[in-house]
């Protein structure tokens, strides 16, 4: 009789470990969904300001400000590209870096 006693609180015992461990596992992946959404949410905000940046600092507008108020020159590009110079040949002028232009 004692065996089956014992038996049979050793499988309750076995049973509340594995569902303990179970427990555990579950908790970890689920910290780690969260975590991933974070990031996830922390890039979708970065990606969506260094659009907004990159929009307000390749504008032409911002270019014709500078241009208009002669803090930047159009400069020749070196070489124009073949398939341009023929047809378009006022496009070939363009704004210098921005380095230069803050100096």
């Amino acid at each position: 009789m004692f065996f089956r006693f014992a038996a049979a609180m050793s499988l309750v015992v076995l049973i509340s470990l594995i569902g303990t461990a179970l427990d555990k596992e579950t908790f970890a992946l689920r910290r780690r969904v969260s975590q991933q959404q974070y990031r996830l949410e922390t890039l979708t905000e970065r990606h969506a300001r260094f659009r907004a940046q990159a929009q307000r600092l390749g504008t032409p507008v911002r270019w014709l400000n500078d241009l208009d108020e002669q803090r930047a020159t159009l400069e020749r590009i070196a070489q124009p590209p073949p398939d341009r110079s023929a047809k378009t040949p006022l496009l070939n002028w363009t704004a210098p870096p921005a380095e230069t232009v803050l100096r």
